[in-house]
């Protein structure tokens, strides 16, 4: 339909985007950990942050609008599960300030994104 604006793929969505590319920081930021923390921390930061990714994309793919807001709110619990983690390994010494000020702010924009995807949905 004309002016109708339609999702063909969850790979259309802006909120997929952006926690892909939150994801490549996470894999990025993860290469300079200590070689013991491969099967702890790097484990479970590239784990969750693809969880965020994962969760938009099998709920959109569903076509079951209260599934898809479901997962939504999964994406949203992963993402703060992965902020968690991130300061976690600033707080263990393996990351600066510096080196995670920028993923946090990606963090907080899609955060925000996502509740503004929500709201629009509802």
């Amino acid at each position: 339909m004309v002016g109708e604006k339609k999702f063909l793929s969850y790979k259309d969505l802006r909120i997929w985007k952006k926690a892909m590319d939150i994801c490549k920081r996470v894999y990025s930021l993860s290469l300079n950990f200590p070689e013991k923390e491969i099967v702890g921390m790097v484990s479970d930061l590239r784990r969750t942050s693809v969880l965020v990714c994962s969760s938009i994309s099998d709920g959109k793919e569903r076509n079951d609008s209260r599934y898809f807001l479901e997962k939504l709110y999964c994406s949203l619990s992963s993402l703060n599960r992965l902020e968690t983690l991130i300061l976690l390994s600033k707080e263990m010494g393996f990351v600066s300030e510096k080196e995670i000020y920028l993923i946090l702010a990606e963090i907080e924009i899609l955060r925000k994104m996502i509740f503004g995807f929500l709201k629009s949905i509802r």
